[in-house]
């Protein structure tokens, strides 16, 4: 097979599929949904919340998908693992015991097929 014919196949194979995707958002935004309404997300804004002896984390579901939600340390190492499973969709809600963190800054990160999302906290 000549390389020219080769790289044009390869580039026509591009093209069509960056058209389906516009025409899968394009449908999306017809039919009155914002891109972000169809992936999972903090809930409240990200806003990590300061409980009696905990903090609490909310994320929403917005259909059956694999999440991984963790806690990181400053270092970027995981400190704990909250999730790591198929999640229906939903509102989804954690809770991290304040004495399994030492005091400084730490990362929750959710993972999931399309997106990473980080809030940021601090333990006192």
């Amino acid at each position: 097979m000549d390389i020219e014919l080769f790289r044009n196949l390869l580039l026509a194979g591009l093209v069509l599929i960056l058209i389906v995707i516009l025409y899968k958002r394009l449908l999306r935004f017809l039919a009155g949904k914002t891109l972000g309404d169809s992936y999972s997300a903090f809930l409240g804004e990200g806003i990590i919340r300061h409980e009696e002896g905990s903090f609490g984390i909310e994320i929403e579901v917005h259909q059956k998908e694999p999440i991984h939600l963790i806690v990181n340390n400053s270092s970027g190492e995981q400190a704990i693992e909250l999730c790591n499973a198929d999640l229906e969709a939903g509102e989804h809600d954690f809770k991290i015991d304040k004495g399994q963190l030492s005091p400084g800054r730490y990362s929750c990160e959710l993972n999931t097929s399309n997106q990473k999302s980080l809030r940021y906290f601090n333990v006192k």
